[in-house]
């Protein structure tokens, strides 16, 4: 198998797992994928899901939010889900109180500014700001929007454009995070 094979039945498996696939769309789909005959009962062109199918289904946990927000840390461009963004907010803003914690235990603190927490939130500055404006790619806005933070009422269009769903379609800045792409791609 090539690297780009087993990386997509890696892909099929994670669907199958999270129950977006079932094992007879998750086998027919490996057998198509590999050139091999397709068991019996189970119909060559089984049908991906739609995204509107998978939306609030299949979405990124805790760690690997983690590990793509390190992964894409200066990735602007893309898109991020809603899960991707609130896990990555929440690994932040609790590391940051664990970050605190300890420049107040060990008196790191120079009038009022940690150093253990100040090296924390400079390390982290540009992911986050990534995970924003990919978030905000994915409800189908420039990321040029967030600037709106600046103004004193703009955070919250920001929040309520940060929870909104998904856009279902490829949008102008990539396709459904949810949907399953096809095989036969290039």
């Amino acid at each position: 198998m090539t690297p780009d094979q087993i990386s997509r039945l890696r892909e099929l498996a994670q669907l199958r797992d999270e129950g977006i696939l079932t094992e007879a769309e998750f086998t027919a789909k490996k057998a198509q994928m590999l050139g091999s005959v397709v068991p019996t009962g189970v119909p060559s062109n089984a049908p991906a899901p739609s995204a509107s199918s998978t939306m609030g289904s299949r979405g990124m946990g805790f760690g690997e939010a983690i590990s793509t927000g390190f992964s894409k840390y200066v990735d602007f461009s893309g898109r991020a889900t809603r899960s991707e963004y609130w896990f990555w907010s929440l690994f932040t803003m609790l590391t940051g109180w664990v970050t605190m914690g300890i420049d107040v235990g060990f008196g790191l603190g120079a009038g009022g500014i940690g150093v253990v927490n100040t090296l924390f939130s400079l390390a982290t500055l540009l992911p986050n700001i990534a995970v924003v404006l990919r978030r905000l790619h994915d409800t189908g806005r420039s990321g040029w929007w967030y600037c709106i933070i600046f103004t004193c009422i703009g955070i919250i269009p920001l929040l309520i454009w940060l929870c909104e769903k998904s856009e279902e379609d490829t949008n102008a800045y990539g396709p459904n995070p949810f949907t399953v792409p096809p095989l036969n791609e290039g």
